[in-house]
C-alpha cells in the first residue's frame, strides 16, 4: 500500500466479500500499525453462503420467492457522494428448527459511513 500514498491517492475504500464475516478496518502503507500511515478503508462483507449470513440450505424446503428474499437482504449496498461513503450490510436470520424460512429475514442492518478526507468508520447497528 505504500505506492497509494506515494501517487497521494486519497478518498480510497475497498469493499470486497466472502471472509464468512462483516468486518471494516484501516489499511495502512506499511505493516506495523504503529509506525504505519493510513491509507485507505476496507470493508469487508459476508458471502451469501456463509452460514453467518446465510438463511436458506440446500434443505429441499425452500422456494423460489424465500431465497430471492433472502438474497436480496443478504447483500451490501453502497452509495456514494462526494463527501461520503456509506455501506449498509444487511444479516439474516438462520433457518427455523424445523427447516423452514423465518418470518422476516433480516436479523440486522449496520451502516458504516466514511467522510471524505479521512478513513474512520462511523458504524451504526440496526438502522
Amino acid at each position: 500500500m505504500s505506492f497509494v500514498k506515494a501517487q497521494s491517492i486519497t478518498n480510497l475504500v475497498a469493499i470486497t466479500g466472502d471472509l464468512h464475516a462483516f468486518q471494516a478496518g484501516i489499511v495502512r502503507d506499511v505493516r506495523n500499525p504503529a509506525t504505519g500511515t493510513p491509507v485507505m478503508t476496507d470493508l469487508m462483507s459476508t458471502g451469501i453462503a456463509s452460514r453467518s449470513s446465510m438463511t436458506i440450505r440446500s434443505s429441499g424446503r425452500t422456494t423460489p420467492t424465500c431465497f430471492t428474499r433472502t438474497a436480496t437482504a443478504s447483500t451490501a449496498s453502497v452509495k456514494v457522494t462526494p463527501t461520503r461513503f456509506v455501506t449498509v450490510f444487511n444479516k439474516v436470520k438462520l433457518l427455523n428448527p424445523d427447516g423452514t424460512a423465518p418470518q422476516s429475514p433480516l436479523a440486522k442492518r449496520t451502516r458504516l459511513t466514511i467522510n471524505s478526507g479521512t478513513v474512520a468508520v462511523l458504524v451504526e447497528d440496526n438502522v
